[in-house]
């Protein structure tokens, strides 16, 4: 009774002081995210009637008696009338268990003596089929009450029925591999974490610790529970601090029937570490552990209440956090996601979800933290492996024992598992290592020759230690979007149904509303209102519905367009923006089968255009001929996306199943050509950018759990990224717009009016060395991001750099359509008023000009070659980099001066605020001792009148003569 009652009361003060779960959350959802329109069968059993994987939630359907088994995807809550429920067994379905290392390999043991091996299959969108792949059947046919798979070694499963554990081989499947009987039959079981044994509840109240591989050991069995009620068990798990794996926990009664937790030690079972009584009720009790977190939930079988405690490795090993209502519907069983499946942006740490007769319900677990753009470590620690285990039936049968690796909750959640990481870390430090031998080669060769090239710049050991000590600064962390004024702007515009938007250093082109495929060109010079939008001069040549538009990068005033009606047009508009560019002249590109939704002109080639279509091919344009250059790919699902490498030499394209192949387009037409990777495991359509002069390629789109997130990866070789960011969750993904000169990549979103800005390390081609040299190449920085005002983005796109205003210390010019405004954004990084005369060097590299370095015809014959490059520099102009340090000093002594100035006026108003609140209080002080001592009398009787002082005086009447 008394650790009972620390357990509850007394411990939690010092919960609440120590632990970081003292806010946690626990929380149903909204009836949209439960999984509804179900036929759930309650069987007569202690076993799991609902179970869940990273991607499947299983339960018992009422169907075939409740031998049925209905799987449904995590990521397609609601309604589930095309639930299509599979049986094969011939007595109730008693528990479902899902693989530890397999998210669609499940299992059934049912009353029949059976275990049925199940794999879901299916894609996001459709339902989930369920095909039985083998039955394991049992000597006799008494009821399997569970089937409990090892935590760490592949395909061994456990099935509990009668006095007897039978040890399977799923891959096998031709007899058991494994017998183990006991004195008593078995209630519940689960593995230790290590896959060294197996402890058990008996009916006999009782537990037991046995190792199924040595079936003559006798096992060790100690009392558990003293009530007769069915119990459970369950073991602490894996997990990063180690604390819980010797740890198991039970459920059950004592001799009052109350109902009871217990705590055991494996390695000495002869008496539970606590016991603590849990409330009234007469139901079974469920519980769930959550490894990493430490986290234990009970739920009582038929009841809506759910118990949060936290466990420790000492006393009194349990604390109580919470207990909270799931809802009205009462439980019939209850599981929990893995953390990798949860939303871990937003600090979820856990997600359970609630059985009932007609729903699956989810329960949000959430510990609150004031910041939720960061992955938040310290409650996200590796979890274990999902996709692949620690050890091989044959080792494990031979006597090896082994717990499950630990696996970051990111890679996790991108279904990279134990060995890819592995991988990944081998060749981050191999690439690491070569490029620091690289680096250590250039300073020797610049020591005996000085450089002549100001970026030619090596880190020194001051810059190294400062690296270590804050990290990479990144330039444009304070960058900072301004919209232009509304009179600067292009209003009273009718886009068309489809959201398409390009622009050079002069004009802008849209899909316009009206028959066929009209195309509306403005001038970026000219903004105001269109006056009369139905009448505004248009490009009449497509038949259809214009999808897509990209001016030329090289000033030469073309325009490409697709549309609808299989076809691209090409089309020469006028030298001057001004004129009228209605009657403009174009070449019409025919050899799609589909509807073309991509056009990119090459960046380094002139008259050289790319397309993609609906009929999954890539192909390419002579636009001078007008004729098919060739076909860069083709049988491809229709291509999201495409971006061609800073020199042109290769291509990177985005299909619709969300995987990138890189290539060089002038080698082969066949799909599997190049490089190719499955990006983003989310069902949203991705996008991605080439990374300037690099090999490396960003792509943006959804995790499984739909979150936002963008990669790098190397188009040389591709296989896991390397980085990845989260970014948030959102109905569709975003859209990068890279700024190459300064390695800033600014995404944006259709229908939301946040733009994201991030910078990334090692991709500034700014000719001054960097505040501090970059520690990690490629790493993401988030910089700030900026809210549009009015009405959502459409679309958007990059003004050329040559169009920015360098006095103003612009890198980057956004325009953004809305659905009935063109509006230009500039973005802009903080400067000094005393540096603002001079040519921000540390900002403006020579950028393209608008040149070709090469003709269509000599790329396509194999030759590639840099881009012709300008110097933004204006006439005259004084470089940054050239001003007279003396100026710099001077300058930081001035800004030293200011600051101090600005501190002694803070703290001198600081001062005169302290002496005014001090004669305040003085005179509050006065007025209230003299309203003590000086009533006032003339209040009358009322109830809030001053009580009058007592006088001691008597009366003249009162004397005695």
């Amino acid at each position: 009774r008394g650790l009972a009652a620390r357990v509850g009361a007394g411990a939690m003060s010092r919960f609440v002081r120590q632990s970081q779960l003292r806010n946690l959350v626990v929380e149903p959802q909204a009836p949209q995210a439960a999984w509804s329109e179900l036929r759930a069968a309650d069987a007569a059993s202690g076993g799991d009637l609902v179970t869940a994987s990273a991607t499947h939630l299983a339960f018992v359907e009422q169907g075939a008696g409740g031998a049925a088994v209905g799987v449904v995807r995590v990521d397609r809550p609601g309604k589930q009338a095309d639930l299509r429920p599979e049986s094969c067994q011939q007595g109730a379905v008693l528990d479902l268990a899902f693989s530890p290392h397999d998210p669609a390999l499940l299992s059934s043991a049912a009353a029949d003596g059976t275990v049925a091996i199940w794999r879901a299959q299916g894609d996001s969108g459709d339902p989930v089929a369920l095909h039985h792949r083998v039955t394991l059947g049992l000597a006799s046919s008494t009821r399997v009450v569970c089937a409990r798979w090892s935590p760490s070694v592949e395909g061994i499963v456990a099935a509990v029925a009668g006095k007897k554990a039978v040890i399977w081989d799923v891959n096998r499947q031709a007899e058991p591999v494994a017998l183990a009987k006991l004195s008593a039959p078995l209630q519940d079981a689960c593995w230790l974490p290590a896959s060294n044994g197996i402890i058990s509840l008996n009916t006999d109240r009782t537990i037991a610790l046995f190792d199924p591989r040595h079936p003559g050991a006798s096992a060790e069995t100690h009392e558990a529970h003293s009530g007769r009620a069915a119990g459970r068990v369950v073991s602490g798990g894996t997990s990063t601090h180690g604390q819980l794996e010797h740890y198991v926990y039970t459920t059950g009664t004592n001799l009052t029937r109350d109902r009871e937790l217990a705590g055991w030690d494996v390695r000495n079972l002869s008496h539970a570490i606590f016991r603590a009584k849990i409330g009234g009720g007469t139901s079974s009790l469920l519980p769930v552990v959550v490894p990493d977190t430490k986290i234990l939930f009970l739920v009582g079988k038929g009841e809506t209440s759910v118990r949060a405690y936290e466990l420790s490795h000492s006393k009194p090993f349990v604390f109580n956090i919470s207990t909270v209502s799931s809802g009205s519907a009462p439980a019939l069983g209850v599981a929990t996601l893995p953390s990798a499946a949860c939303d871990y942006m937003s600090c979820e740490v856990a997600r359970l979800v609630k059985l009932t007769a007609s729903a699956i319900e989810p329960l949000r677990v959430e510990i609150p933290r004031r910041s939720k753009a960061v992955f938040h470590e310290e409650i996200f620690p590796p979890s274990a492996d999902l996709y692949n285990a620690a050890l091989l039936a044959d080792e494990w049968l031979g006597g090896a024992e082994a717990k499950q690796q630990l696996v970051p909750v990111q890679s996790l959640a991108q279904g990279i598992g134990a060995p890819q990481v592995a991988e990944l870390a081998r060749q981050t430090a191999a690439r690491e290592a070569a490029e620091e031998e690289a680096r250590q080669g250039r300073a020797v060769r610049n020591s005996t020759k000085p450089s002549t090239s100001p970026s030619a710049y090596i880190p020194n050991t001051v810059d190294k230690r400062m690296t270590r000590i804050m990290g990479y600064v990144p330039k444009f962390k304070y960058a900072s979007g301004s919209a232009a004024k509304r009179d600067l702007t292009t209003y009273n515009l009718r886009p068309g149904a489809v959201a398409a938007l390009a622009c050079n250093s002069d004009r802008f082109a849209l899909p316009w509303q009206g028959g066929g495929g009209p195309i509306f060109v403005g001038a970026l010079s000219n903004p105001g209102k269109i006056d009369a939008p139905e009448q505004a001069p248009v490009l009449n040549g497509h038949t259809k519905q214009v999808f897509c538009l990209d001016f030329s990068p090289f000033g030469d005033n073309l325009l490409a367009s697709g549309s609808d009606d299989c076809t691209v047009r090409a089309w020469r508009l006028p030298p001057d923006p001004h004129v009228d560019p209605s009657e403009s002249a174009s070449v019409c590109l025919a050899g799609h089968q589909s509807s073309v939704r991509i056009v990119k002109f090459h960046p380094n080639a002139k008259k050289l255009l790319a397309s993609a279509s609906t009929d999954g091919t890539v192909r390419l344009w002579d636009v001078r001929a007008g004729t098919e250059a060739g076909v860069a790919l083709e049988n491809l699902p229709p291509v999201t996306s495409l971006d061609w490498a800073w020199n042109g030499s290769h291509m990177a394209v985005m299909d619709r199943d969300n995987v990138m192949h890189v290539l060089d387009p002038r080698e082969s037409r066949k799909a599997a050509a190049g490089v190719t990777q499955r990006t983003h495991l989310g069902a949203k359509p991705c996008n991605l950018c080439w990374l300037g002069d690099t090999s490396k390629v960003l792509t943006s789109g959804c995790a499984r759990m739909g979150f936002r997130e963008f990669s790098v990866w190397d188009g040389r070789k591709l296989g896991t990224p390397v980085n990845t960011t989260k970014i948030g969750a959102g109905a569709v993904s975003y859209e990068p717009l890279f700024v190459e000169e300064n390695g800033v990549v600014l995404f944006f979103a259709r229908g939301e009016n946040i733009i994201h800005i991030y910078e990334l390390e090692d991709l500034s081609r700014a000719p001054l060395k960097p505040d501090h040299p970059a520690t990690e190449p490629f790493k993401p920085h988030k910089c700030t991001e900026y809210v549009a005002p009015g009405e959502p983005t459409s679309h958007a796109a990059l003004i050329p750099r040559r169009a920015l205003d360098t006095s103003k210390a612009e890198f980057a010019r956004v325009l953004r359509l809305t659905p009935s405004v063109v509006e230009p954004i500039s973005f802009t990084i903080p400067r000094a008023a005393d540096i603002a005369e001079y040519f921000a060097d540390d900002i403006y590299a020579e950028t393209r000009a608008p040149a070709a370095a090469l003709k269509g015809a000599e790329w396509l014959a194999g030759k590639n070659a840099r881009p012709v490059l300008e110097s933004m520099m204006p006439p005259h102009a004084k470089r940054l980099s050239k001003r007279d340090p003396k100026l710099a000093h001077a300058a930081l002594r001035r800004g030293r001066e200011n600051a101090a100035r600005f501190r002694r006026e803070l703290d001198e108003e600081e001062q005169r605020r302290l002496e005014r609140d001090e004669a305040l209080e003085r005179m509050q002080r006065l007025a209230v001792q003299y309203e003590a001592y000086n009533p006032n009398l003339s209040t009358g009787t009322s109830k809030n009148a001053a009580v009058p002082l007592e006088d001691d005086d008597v009366d003249e009447d009162e004397w005695d003569d």
